[in-house]
């Protein structure tokens, strides 16, 4: 077995290997690492293992350089996207995990963090071979679609709590429309009222260059769609969604303030889920939840969920990044996980 670079593979074989696994992610695409590739100043170094010129896993991670804290490893910066393995043995992760630390050590990294995957069906197996300082969780939430929709699209409303249910006839009442609108008044407001919404939580917003990069290098209505909707002909609601495999992403869902009360973020989310059912996809990823985040747990709960815990496993190989301060490891850093914050201080 051996461990060659990305660029060592064509992007098709690394693609259809990602592909043959029906629990894979958007985060190990080719096209997530092109964004990423635009987005982060840093270098991607992904991990392939290939026996008999088969590729048989992979380990996804990039390297952020810092002359003046030394360099952190993640798999995968930017929002806790997931990474983690992909592989077909556990003598393939083996060999992974081997070169991943092989890695730390060639790059002198001062911190390294492996985000698993809410659909990870070995955590024992992280638990026992990964080395970890620190392990941070969180609660991947997912709605999984009913087998008998084509028969009675009453089941997927079945799912839901009746406070979502009446939610969604209470947008049907108010006369909304709800369509795809990929263009660039689409693209325009959903940032900016992005960018309002995270000023009034307090929320660190995605920068225009994400939108830039996601609607020029991704595919629209094949990897990523934006529903709206429109009331009295004006946009009062927005949700960009990814498709991957068997799973749509619930990435960022934006409302006019004063229009919340119409419900219209419930009435995109039900007519996206049943489109996507018709196009063949069987689950709805609302992306993971901190435990301290009762409330958004509790709305995303009332979607039908269930509940997929994942993963956060940190190793400090240097102590002084211990002594730095919050905001200047969120600014020499950006995008990456350093540290449980929990523990600074």
């Amino acid at each position: 077995m051996q461990i060659k670079s990305y660029e060592e593979i064509t992007q098709s074989d690394y693609e259809k290997y990602v592909r043959s696994y029906d629990d894979s992610m958007i985060y190990l695409s080719s096209i997530y690492k092109k964004m990423l590739e635009n987005i982060l100043e840093a270098d991607s170094r992904y991990l392939i293992a290939v026996e008999n010129e088969d590729i048989v896993g992979i380990l996804p991670t990039f390297i952020k350089r810092s002359k003046k804290y030394g360099n952190v490893i993640n798999s995968l910066p930017f929002y806790g996207s997931n990474g983690g393995f992909l592989a077909s043995s556990k003598e393939a992760k083996q060999e992974l995990l081997k070169a991943y630390n092989e890695l730390v050590k060639e790059e002198k990294c001062v911190s390294g963090t492996i985000i698993t995957s809410p659909f990870e069906k070995d955590n024992d197996w992280y638990k026992e071979n990964v080395e970890y300082t620190y392990i941070d969780n969180r609660i991947g939430q997912v709605t999984v679609y009913p087998e008998n929709f084509e028969k009675n699209e009453a089941n997927l409303m079945d799912l839901f709590h009746y406070k979502t249910r009446n939610s969604i006839r209470k947008a049907e009442k108010c006369a909304l429309t709800v369509y795809k609108k990929n263009d660039e008044e689409a693209w325009d407001y959903l940032y900016k009222t992005h960018v309002i919404s995270m000023e009034h939580i307090g929320g660190i917003a995605k920068k225009s260059h994400f939108f830039e990069y996601v609607k020029n290098i991704f595919k629209e209505n094949k990897d990523y769609c934006i529903y709206v909707a429109e009331y009295d002909n004006e946009i009062i609601a927005a949700c960009l969604l990814f498709y991957y495999n068997t799973t749509v992403e619930y990435f960022v869902p934006v409302t006019t303030e004063g229009y919340r009360n119409m419900q219209p973020l419930s009435k995109i989310i039900y007519e996206a889920m049943k489109d996507s059912i018709h196009a063949g996809y069987n689950r709805w990823n609302w992306g993971g939840t901190w435990i301290t985040q009762e409330g958004v747990y509790n709305f995303k709960k009332k979607w039908g969920t269930e509940d997929y815990p994942y993963y956060y496993y940190n190793k400090i190989y240097d102590k002084k990044i211990l002594e730095i301060e919050k905001q200047e490891l969120l600014e020499e850093f950006e995008y990456f996980y350093v540290i449980p914050f929990s523990v600074l201080g």
